[in-house]
């Protein structure tokens, strides 16, 4: 073998020793990869338990929240202050200018029990608040009243609660009949 030979030997050892290195790295990269993804699955196992935890917490507030303006009995009714944030923020109008609107949208969610019926209207009607034709007309009545925009449209929802209900063949008579109150 010429010296030629041998350099180009030299060569293409260096090469397979730089192609081994290489490729040494990128395996361990991969297996840091792998490493990453699989606690990422772990986290993301995690999430629906978060979001029911999120969920519950949502309900005491809200809970609590609409003791300021309701009878705290059940079914739901509007107190003093309610009937006033009702009268005085325009809220009434409002929710009757939409009220097909949303029956429909409540009626797609099919609410198999009256209380899932009731979250539904308040969910709907809370809704509005997104809507940049009802912004001003709400934010003027919440100014007017005197309580932020979830207020009043909360107090809408519970003012048309039992109409819409028995709208969607609930019968309000046996609720309150079967109520704890």
């Amino acid at each position: 073998m010429d010296l030629g030979n041998w350099i180009s030997l030299g060569g293409f050892i260096v090469a397979v020793g730089v192609v081994l290195v290489a490729t040494g790295k990128a395996v361990s990269k991969l297996d840091y990869i792998e490493k990453a993804i699989s606690t990422i699955q772990g986290e993301i196992k995690i999430i629906p338990l978060l979001d029911e935890r999120i969920k519950a917490i949502q309900r005491q507030i809200s809970g609590i929240w609409t003791r300021k303006f309701t009878v705290s009995n059940s079914p739901l009714s509007l107190n003093t202050y309610g009937k006033k944030i009702l009268k005085v923020s325009g809220i009434k109008k409002v929710i009757e200018e939409h009220y097909k609107e949303i029956l429909e949208d409540v009626r797609i969610l099919k609410p198999k029990t009256a209380l899932q019926g009731q979250e539904s209207i308040i969910a709907i009607v809370l809704k509005f608040k997104l809507d940049e034709n009802l912004k001003t007309i709400l934010e003027n009545g919440a100014f007017e009243s005197g309580v932020d925009v979830d207020t009043v449209l909360a107090v809408g929802a519970i003012d048309i609660r039992d109409k819409m209900l028995e709208d969607i063949g609930f019968n309000i008579n046996d609720l309150k009949d079967e109520s704890l109150s």
